[in-house]
């Protein structure tokens, strides 16, 4: 199987802007999936490799992660993916109305301190963001191994029902792309932890 390398190697260490016009980014008018907070992009690469009619952005903000492993031998440029250095809140905030088909938020930091909880990423504003941003028919998959951290996204979306169609959830078992996994999804996994999964349709 062919590797992948960043599209623009800039993109991985410098805050670039959140692009507005997504067919200007990718020179067309395919549908844009978003890989919040994507660590290494393996996950995001394996899906422009799988889908190279779909266009992929992974997005993270500690470009430790996204300079990982950036050997051009070994990697071969892909027209739909880039990479962009930001928060995850900060990207979906900038993003155009019903402009992306796809948000992918798998393992975010749980933040397992009572004290820090409120720094966890999705909370109600960043829900209400995903669905302005999402258009018709988009999906948001979410992933966490903290049974904590699933309670409290459930209870997040409870707070938010409208605006979306349809909620699926499940316990060691992806709802989508089933034979692709994270990093982390296949470590925790081998350790025999519980994966905690939901997905909400627009």
């Amino acid at each position: 199987m062919k590797k992948c390398e960043f599209r623009d190697q800039e993109a991985a260490s410098s805050n670039l802007a959140i692009p507005t016009n997504f067919s200007q980014l990718f020179g067309n008018t395919r549908p844009v999936e978003v890989d919040l907070g994507c660590g290494k992009g393996g996950f995001t690469c394996a899906l422009a490799l799988q889908f190279p009619d779909i266009n992929f952005l992974g997005v993270d903000y500690a470009d430790r992660w996204l300079k990982k492993g950036r050997l051009p031998e070994e990697k071969a440029i892909l027209p739909n993916l880039k990479f962009f250095k930001t928060e995850s809140r900060r990207f979906v905030t900038g993003c155009p109305d019903k402009s992306v088909s796809v948000f992918y938020l798998q393992f975010p930091d749980p933040w397992p301190k009572r004290r820090h909880r409120r720094r966890r990423v999705f909370d109600l504003h960043f829900l209400e963001e995903l669905c302005r941003t999402l258009k018709s028919g988009g999906a948001v998959h979410l992933a966490t191994d903290d049974e904590d951290y699933f309670s409290g996204m459930r209870k997040v979306v409870a707070g938010r029902e409208s605006g979306w169609r349809s909620f699926r959830e499940s316990i060691n078992q992806r709802l989508v792309h089933e034979t692709l996994k994270t990093l982390y999804e296949t470590k925790f996994q081998a350790m025999g932890r519980p994966i905690y999964y939901l997905e909400l349709k627009k």
